[in-house]
């Protein structure tokens, strides 16, 4: 298996005058050549800000309403606290991981390539979120 991972892209805090479209851009770029992208969140930790992943799931759909760059059914991974013993993964529909809670920063994202190879997707499997009014949550 060969290395999948696009341009890696952060999206920043949103200010009334800088509310960039261009992370958006950048995670369609690496979509069309069939490529993860790793999405880092803006933190500002001697202001003790943080931006979750929650906020940067709905801060994408208003910047991009109509789903041109990321539709509802477009797969994602969040991670949380990476590192630390309550760390915590979710991969899932744009559309279910929005309705979710990821808990304390930090959190990073991951949008994943429009085709994943059998081991991605058996890798992943473990932390898949079912849309709901599927099977249940069956994480370890």
């Amino acid at each position: 298996m060969h290395y999948r991972f696009g341009r890696t892209v952060s999206l920043p805090i949103p200010t009334e005058s800088f509310q960039p479209t261009s992370p958006l851009e950048a995670i369609a770029a690496n979509r069309s050549r069939d490529l993860h992208t790793l999405v880092l969140l803006d933190l500002r930790p001697e202001e003790g800000v943080f931006l979750s992943a929650s906020r940067a799931l709905a801060m994408i759909r208003e910047r991009d309403p109509q789903g041109g760059f990321l539709r509802d059914s477009d797969r994602l991974a969040v991670v949380a606290r990476v590192g630390r013993p309550d760390a915590s993964a979710w991969v899932g529909s744009f559309a279910r991981l929005r309705a979710l809670d990821f808990g304390a920063p930090m959190h990073a994202l991951v949008v994943l390539a429009p085709t994943l190879h059998f081991e991605e997707e058996a890798a992943l499997r473990r932390y898949e979120v079912p849309d709901e009014g599927t099977e249940s949550d069956s994480r370890a």
